[in-house]
C-alpha cells in the first residue's frame, strides 16, 4: 500500500504530560503525542485505558489536571466556544434521556423563536392600530379592517415558521441533529404553541397601553420562559458535568497495559 505523505508539517494537535484523574483513579498519566496537519492518528488499548477521557480533554470536554494541550495553537480548556460548545462534540447524558445537550436545546430554541414573536414583536403593531384609531380610519376606505388586523399576525407566524425551520434544518444537515420520529406530533406541538402564545400576545395587544408595551411583554416573556422549564434545563446540564468531577471509577487492575499511541498513517516523515 502506498502511503500518503502529510500536506503539512504544522502539528495540528500537541498533548504534553496530559494527566486526567477521577477521585483516586488515574485515567490518564503523562501522555505526549503531536498529530501533524493530514496525518491521520490512531489510538489503541485496552478499556479503562484512557484512550475516550484523552480525546475527551484534547476537544475541551473535560479539564485536565495536569499538562498542556494545544489544537490548531489553540487551548481547548479556555477556548470553549471553539471546542467544548461544538454540537459534534458533546457528551451523550443520562439525565437528558441520552441526548446531547445540543438535542434538548433545540426544541427550546424553536420555542423561544415563538414566544419571542408573539409576546415581543406582534402586540406593537396592533396596539398601535388600536390606540391610534387606525382601524376607525380605514372604515372609509374599501381595505378591510380585517385585513389590517391579520397583516402583522401573518407575518410574524411566517417568521416563526421560518425560524423554526432554519434551526432543524440547519441543526440536522450541519449537526447531525436527529429529526422527529414523528413529524406530525412535532407539527401538532408546534401548532398548540403557536396557538397559546399568539393569543397571550393579541391579548397583550387588545388592553395595554403603548407606552407600557415592551414593559408588559417583558414581565410576561422572561417568566414564561423561567416557568416552562428553560431554567430547570439548564441546571440538569449542568448537572452531569459538575458529578463528572467528584465520579469514582473502580481502581484498574495491577499491571493493566496502558493505551498506546501508534497506527500513524501515513508512517512519521521528516515533519514529524
Amino acid at each position: 500500500m502506498t502511503s500518503i505523505p502529510a500536506q503539512s508539517c504544522a502539528q495540528a494537535v500537541e498533548v504534553t504530560h496530559l494527566r486526567k484523574v477521577y477521585g483516586e483513579t488515574v485515567a490518564v498519566d503523562d501522555v505526549s503525542l503531536s498529530v501533524a496537519e493530514g496525518e491521520i492518528f490512531g489510538i489503541l488499548g485496552p478499556n479503562g485505558a484512557g484512550k475516550t477521557t484523552t480525546v475527551e480533554c484534547v476537544i475541551g470536554l473535560r479539564m485536565a489536571d495536569a499538562g498542556s494541550i494545544r489544537v490548531m495553537g489553540a487551548d481547548p480548556s479556555s477556548d470553549r466556544i471553539v471546542f467544548g460548545e461544538l454540537p459534534n462534540a458533546q457528551l451523550h447524558r443520562a439525565a437528558l434521556g441520552g441526548l446531547t445537550r445540543f438535542d434538548a436545546e433545540v426544541p427550546v430554541l424553536a420555542t423561544l423563536v415563538i414566544a419571542a414573536l408573539a409576546l415581543v414583536s406582534l402586540p406593537g403593531p396592533l396596539a398601535t392600530y388600536r390606540q391610534e384609531g387606525i382601524l376607525r380610519r380605514l372604515a372609509t376606505t374599501p381595505l378591510p379592517r380585517s385585513w389590517a388586523l391579520a397583516a402583522p399576525v401573518m407575518i410574524n407566524l411566517g417568521l416563526a415558521i421560518v425560524g423554526v425551520a432554519i434551526i432543524f434544518v440547519l441543526g440536522h444537515v450541519a449537526f447531525a441533529l436527529a429529526l422527529p420520529r414523528s413529524p406530525a406530533a412535532l407539527a401538532l406541538t408546534l401548532l398548540l404553541c403557536v396557538a397559546a402564545l399568539f393569543a397571550i400576545g393579541l391579548a397583550i395587544a387588545a388592553v395595554v397601553h403603548v407606552s407600557g408595551l415592551q414593559l408588559v411583554s417583558a414581565a410576561t416573556f422572561l417568566p414564561l420562559v423561567f416557568f416552562a422549564g428553560l431554567w430547570n434545563h439548564a441546571r440538569r446540564c449542568r448537572a452531569p458535568c459538575a458529578r463528572s468531577a467528584t465520579t469514582r471509577r473502580s481502581a484498574p487492575p495491577s499491571g493493566r497495559p496502558r493505551m498506546r499511541w501508534q497506527a500513524r498513517f501515513p508512517p512519521p516523515g521528516p515533519c514529524s
